[in-house]
């Protein structure tokens, strides 16, 4: 499978304002993005460390797997979700101290160790766990439109003005 950038969807994350990392944009994005590409999950799958992104992954590409019974009383368990087999997910937290990082963690969510460095060794865009490509694209998209940047007078206050002046960017 190519190798995908999936930062499109996340165009106002630079924006304070922004409802793109509530968790039904989320959902909405990751199940049009699996419809995109048929339902098969990338092998190596990377984001920050916000914690629904785990969950959606699971509820979108993941399988059903029955719960063996502890008790003979009570109602049965749901079933949970697995990812299918071969899928990596990794996430990146930056540790920051008065505002600068200091330190980077890199943390396996879904998969192994081992899976992650056979699919950082098969890439051929990134040698190590990064976000680098969503961070240089929030930048640049904060550079080139007035109403993403910070501490100007053109910020966007409304949502509406806000989406009305970044539609073409």
């Amino acid at each position: 499978m190519a190798e995908h950038k999936f930062t499109r969807y996340f165009e106002n994350a630079s924006c304070p304002m922004s409802a793109s990392r509530f968790v039904a944009n989320i959902r909405r994005a990751v199940k049009d993005f699996a419809g995109r590409t048929n339902g098969t999950p990338p092998e190596l799958i990377t984001s920050d460390a916000y914690k629904p992104y785990r969950d959606v992954l699971l509820e979108v590409y993941g399988e059903q797997k029955p719960v063996k019974r502890r008790h003979r009383r009570g109602r049965p368990p749901k079933p949970r979700r697995v990812p299918p087999p071969g899928t990596v997910y990794a996430v990146v937290h930056k540790v920051r101290r008065k505002g600068r990082v200091v330190r980077v963690n890199v943390r396996v969510v879904l998969g192994t160790e081992e899976q992650l460095c056979s699919a950082l060794l098969c890439s051929s865009v990134s040698e190590h766990v990064n976000i680098a490509y969503v961070e240089r694209y929030n930048a640049t998209d904060r550079h080139l439109n007035s109403r993403k940047a910070r501490k100007v007078y053109s910020f966007s206050k409304h949502r509406l003005l806000h989406e009305a002046a970044t539609y073409f960017t």
